[in-house]
């Protein structure tokens, strides 16, 4: 791996790794801060309680994708196009953060007037409460995720990884401090627009220190392409995080938030295993921009093949690990054994978390080389299998269907990738290529 990263940024490739060592650190601190909130919660309350505030983390991160209108991608895909002329890019840059900040407003309107619709449809009164809080929340989400995209395109990957990392200490610090000091359970859902909040004001000051701020392209060809291209990959990012908490979805419209709040513990477990793929993705997305800009289609090919090799048994290694650490503290904690017939659970997540886990740094491929509509129909089709088995098996087995449906998505959703990411890189295949 090594060589192909010198080939590529030759006296920065050590710097390169370092950052990506470092993000991966960094992540799984969060991660297992993350576990500790969502052990807490389950420990202080009942399954209700954190049933109910796992379902709204669905509508916070569901509604944020939306009122990020995909320009999160724009930027990622835009920036490391530009020239190395770093005003530019920070002219691009300063351009998407201002359209998030005229667009996301609208969605989060939307779902604080419908709030009361949503806490109807799932039977749960506690909902709408905690849906007008995600509600505002929603604009800050979506430009901090702008920003940090932002970042990853200017390639300063370490900055991007201490503050992807920092919204999930901060979230889970807060929702800590928020157990620990007796807060009602109704008001959990506070935790989301002070986390979005603190984040937004320290990424602002670090860009304002390093001056990655400029005046923004008012050119009206630039923001139509900008706003074309974010509504293109929209789908992508609303159908990714449907599809990671389809399963939550289904036993709340089909069973009871009780039955979300069993599932939860396991679910958050495979989830933050997967994060920590996720996060080397998002270091990969502009290595493969840069790559396919220039035609070079090998070094493409033979990174994914090491991610893809290694990848597996370092997937496989944190799954076990995660899991055990889950059946211990589950079985030796008393205020959690209730969830002890959770444990099952993970032996349907866990198959599916390694292979996907191994997958997911590269899965960014089909945006990354500009088609956008690949990975939608990709996720578009992981998704209607989700949905499809977990209703099927959902009202047959409960909530043992759910774990059911998911794992064996992921698995089949994880060999078409291949498929179709084979086909992409063989010469003969029609997939984005481009001439040298």
């Amino acid at each position: 791996m090594a060589d192909h990263f010198s080939k590529l940024y030759n006296k920065t490739s050590r710097q390169l790794k370092h950052d990506i060592a470092a993000s991966i650190v960094i992540c799984g601190a969060g991660v297992g801060l993350a576990g500790a909130a969502f052990f807490l919660i389950g420990a202080t309350f009942d399954r209700a309680v954190l049933g109910t505030f796992n379902l709204s983390y669905f509508f916070f991160i569901i509604t944020g994708q939306i009122a990020a209108f995909g320009i999160q991608n724009a930027a990622l895909y835009y920036v490391p196009l530009v020239t190395d002329n770093i005003a530019a890019k920070c002219r691009v840059g300063t351009t998407v953060i201002l359209l998030v900040a005229l667009v996301s407003p609208c969605i989060s309107i939307c779902l604080y007037f419908s709030s009361d619709f949503f806490s109807i449809l799932f039977s749960i009164p506690q909902l709408n409460y905690a849906l007008k809080v995600v509600a505002c929340a929603c604009p800050l989400f979506a430009l901090n995720k702008v920003i940090l995209n932002y970042l990853n395109g200017l390639q300063k990957i370490l900055a991007y990884s201490i503050f992807s990392g920092l919204r999930i200490i901060i979230l889970c610090l807060c929702i800590i401090a928020a157990v620990l000091k007796g807060i009602d359970s109704d008001h959990l859902a506070l935790v989301f627009p002070v986390t979005e909040a603190i984040l937004a004001t320290i990424m602002f000051i670090y860009c304002l220190k390093c001056h990655l701020f400029a005046l923004p392209h008012l050119d009206l060809g630039t923001i139509g392409e900008t706003l074309k291209f974010g509504f293109k990959s929209l789908p992508i990012g609303i159908i990714h995080e449907v599809n990671t908490r389809v399963d939550v979805v289904m036993l709340g419209f089909f069973l009871t938030e009780s039955s979300i709040g069993i599932y939860t513990l396991p679910a958050i477990t495979i989830e933050s295993i997967l994060l920590i793929g996720y996060t080397v993705r998002r270091s990969m997305d502009p290595i493969l921009t840069r790559l396919f800009s220039t035609g070079n289609m090998n070094e493409i090919s033979k990174i994914i093949r090491f991610c893809t090799t290694k990848g597996v048994l370092a997937s496989a290694a944190l799954t076990t690990l995660a899991s055990a650490a889950f059946c211990v503290v589950v079985t030796y904690i008393p205020s959690l054994s209730e969830y002890t017939e959770s444990m099952i659970y993970l032996v349907y997540l866990a198959p599916g978390a390694i292979i996907w886990g191994a997958l997911l740094p590269v899965s960014g491929f089909f945006i990354q080389t500009g088609s956008p509509q690949v990975q939608t129909f990709l996720i578009a089709t992981q998704i209607t299998l989700n949905a499809t088995l977990n209703a099927i098996l959902i009202p047959w087995l409960g909530t043992q269907g759910a774990a059911m449906g998911t794992g064996s998505s992921l698995l089949l959703f994880s060999a078409l990738f291949v498929f179709l990411l084979k086909r992409a890189l063989h010469p003969s295949s029609k997939g984005p290529t481009r001439s040298k």
